[in-house]
């Protein structure tokens, strides 16, 4: 319900749809990420990152570079206008957590972020896990073709 009403106020307000202010606030906090990376922190397929960057992309708020560092690989970073945006929402976010967030003692939101911590920590460990399992199966895959 929250991610829903959150997602229809990014749309209406700012024209973003959750999934694209999700990687423009990762751009921001990291400077400059892989696609692969990016993926990760966002914890979304490759497919998806891709599709919504190309989106960002072609809307003004991201670019992609060679990546500085060797050359060969491709980063990506906001664009000034992707910086105007987070200015804009950022406020609009941190408010909109605070509000539901309102409703607990301090105690309990203590309780809360170590749980989230925890749940979050355990998702990673177990996509991690389906990755691993894929890789391994698509290996034995090709290895059983040639």
């Amino acid at each position: 319900m929250y991610s829903k009403a959150s997602a229809s106020e990014y749309v209406r307000r700012f024209g973003l749809s959750l999934n694209e202010w999700r990687i423009i606030s990762l751009l921001w906090a990291a400077g400059t990420l892989s696609l692969s990376r990016l993926s990760h922190q966002a914890q979304f397929d490759r497919g998806l990152t891709s599709r919504t960057v190309n989106a960002l992309i072609d809307n003004g708020y991201v670019a992609r570079h060679r990546n500085p560092d060797d050359g060969r690989g491709l980063v990506l970073e906001l664009t000034p206008k992707g910086n105007d945006v987070v200015a804009t929402v950022q406020p609009v976010a941190s408010e909109r957590n605070r509000q539901l967030l309102s409703c607990l003692t301090q105690k309990e939101a203590e309780i809360f972020d170590a749980v989230l911590d925890k749940l979050t920590h355990q998702a990673r460990a177990m996509l991690d896990i389906e990755r691993e399992k894929a890789l391994q199966e698509n290996h034995h895959k090709e290895a059983s073709i040639d």
